[in-house]
């Protein structure tokens, strides 16, 4: 914290390491939204099948999130991140994943929702176009059915989005996805 450095640790990616034989990643729904190209480079990674390694990952994993935990109880400040296009991330989807993860290495819920929101913002020097719901500011609010400080995972149940001032309900939302499961068809 003395000089400055934030760390972005995406664990989700990390996770991915120890299974990245796994057959369940490639029957995950979310790759009907990954190109074909990227999908085929995620199943060429890792090598041959090596269950020594995996386990060797695992415990690299376990180290991981144990790093993360001293990280955030020294005050280390923390971002959300999750390094998208890595194999079995997922743009948007992998977010809710990263949270709870920073969660299972210590962080509380509002203390992980904060490294994808107002960290961000204070990292970034932008607090006076972003970071609270102001007259002025840009309006990009999630809107939930449940209160993710109770449990991180709340963050999933997404009501509604506003992006730049445009609402977007959850019918809405599901349209977006839906076309761009078709368009990524297509390809």
């Amino acid at each position: 914290m003395r000089n400055g450095t934030w760390q972005t640790p995406t664990l989700v990616v990390l996770r991915s390491y120890p299974s990245i034989h796994d057959s369940h990643l490639r029957d995950d729904p979310r790759n009907a939204y990954m190109p074909d190209d990227l999908r085929r480079f995620w199943d060429s990674m890792g090598g041959a099948p090596d269950p020594r390694n995996d386990e060797i990952q695992l415990r690299l994993f376990a180290q991981d999130i144990q790093i993360v935990g001293a990280m955030h109880s020294l005050h280390v400040p923390l971002l959300a991140g999750t390094d998208t296009s890595n194999p079995y991330t997922y743009p948007g989807f992998s977010l809710h994943e990263e949270l709870q993860l920073f969660v299972s290495a210590g962080l509380s819920p509002m203390e992980a929702l904060r490294t994808a929101t107002l960290r961000a913002v204070d990292f970034l020097g932008i607090q006076h176009d972003f970071g609270s719901a102001e007259e002025g500011k840009i309006a990009n609010l999630v809107l939930l059915d449940a209160n993710p400080a109770d449990d991180i995972r709340n963050t999933q149940k997404i009501r509604g989005v506003i992006l730049r001032g445009k609402f977007f309900n959850r019918e809405n939302l599901d349209g977006l996805l839906t076309r761009e499961k078709a368009s990524i068809a297509r390809q």
